[in-house]
């Protein structure tokens, strides 16, 4: 798949680096705090286990004609608890529970004229179908050596070609296998313009992986692109608002 295709694909599963935590809780910033005065908004705790996946029929574009037909999907598979604070409103704990969300999606090979003279190899989307079951049957091995999952996903399915949407249920299968060294997790963000500061930091520990996954019975095709299982000792997330004077 494409850099952009993929990217979309990221942005409905949260695969983005540091997004696993986000990905559980959405949210939004009110504009609720007085001139000149900066508070906590938005404060989200997560702590558990996250294993991904993604697979792709043409994992290098650039060896694919155009007219090409590919395929690609991705699992992500949780079993995890977080808390949430919004303004003044405080939600309890979460009871750890499995969570396993699915994007798959298919698009044609093609090249774009992107500017004069200009011509950008591509996969332009045709379908694709996402869900997030969060009654899902997860099992984790806390040194990172196995996960397993099954769900019943409910999915919503859009056609691009044909401007309609459909939705439905998705069975999913998934299993991990963690490969190569445990690495340490420490990392920091911090983010800010005259408006909003977001800082987020992540502790734990992640492996490498290989996964298998069916849909509805039948195997993910593809090549596996990318596999990683991590455990989250302690995600935080944190954002201010603030209304200039």
């Amino acid at each position: 798949m494409s850099d952009k295709h993929w990217g979309r694909a990221a942005g409905r599963l949260g695969l983005a680096a540091g997004a696993a935590l986000v990905a559980l809780v959405a949210v939004t910033v009110p504009a609720v705090a007085a001139p000149d005065q900066r508070a906590a908004v938005i404060k989200v705790n997560f702590a558990g286990y996250v294993s991904m996946a993604s697979w792709s029929t043409c994992p290098d574009l650039s060896v694919q004609e155009p007219g090409t037909v590919c395929t690609g999907a991705a699992v992500m598979v949780f079993y995890s608890s977080g808390s949430e604070q919004a303004g003044s409103e405080v939600h309890l704990h979460d009871r750890k529970n499995g969570v396993v969300k699915t994007y798959d999606s298919t698009c044609v090979v093609a090249d774009v004229e992107v500017d004069p003279g200009v011509v950008e190899r591509t996969c332009l989307l045709q379908s694709e179908r996402f869900g997030r079951a969060t009654e899902a049957d997860v099992t984790v091995d806390p040194r990172l050596v196995a996960t397993e999952a099954v769900a019943t996903v409910p999915v919503q399915l859009t056609d691009w070609v044909n401007d309609t949407g459909t939705t439905g249920t998705l069975h999913v299968a998934a299993d991990f296998s963690g490969t190569g060294p445990i690495r340490r997790i420490d990392e920091r963000t911090h983010w800010a313009d005259r408006y909003v500061m977001w800082l987020e930091g992540t502790r734990g520990w992640e492996r490498n992986c290989t996964a298998r996954a069916t849909f509805d019975g039948t195997a993910v095709p593809g090549e596996l692109v990318s596999c990683s299982m991590s455990r989250v000792r302690q995600g935080e997330m944190r954002v201010y608002h603030n209304t200039p004077a």
